[in-house]
């Protein structure tokens, strides 16, 4: 899900209480988490005055994506764990990227996969 733009946070967390959403522990988890680990934002957003709203909105979501998981039946483990993925965010260092000889490998698969498709286009249409 795409961050929303800084303006609207006090906006989305008022539309997030009036549908319903408390504060949760999840609020307090991601407080603990940013704080730790991308303290640049929390202080751009306490600058603006939006970290509280921010924190509400980030949980109301990572709340909605977990009911929407389990009503289309998803393992609640799994939903649980992918909440939390979509609540905490990964520092930029612990993203899984892929490797150099990764990103080669897979471009030289998808040139020999178009190239077979090429090779065999012809045939097939004759």
């Amino acid at each position: 899900m795409p961050d929303r733009p800084t303006s609207n946070w006090k906006r989305w967390a008022a539309e997030a209480e009036a549908e319903g959403h408390k504060y949760s522990e999840f609020q307090a988890m991601l407080d603990q988490h940013l704080r730790q680990l991308f303290l640049v934002l929390v202080k751009e957003l306490e600058a603006t005055g939006d970290y509280p709203a921010y924190l509400v909105v980030k949980a109301a979501d990572a709340g909605r994506l977990e009911a929407t998981m389990l009503a289309q039946g998803t393992h609640p483990l799994a939903a649980r764990e992918l909440m939390m993925d979509e609540l905490l965010p990964k520092p930029p260092d612990e993203e899984d990227r892929p490797t150099k000889c990764e990103t080669e490998g897979a471009q030289a698969d998808m040139m020999a996969g178009a190239f077979k498709f090429l090779m065999n286009y012809d045939a097939d249409r004759k």
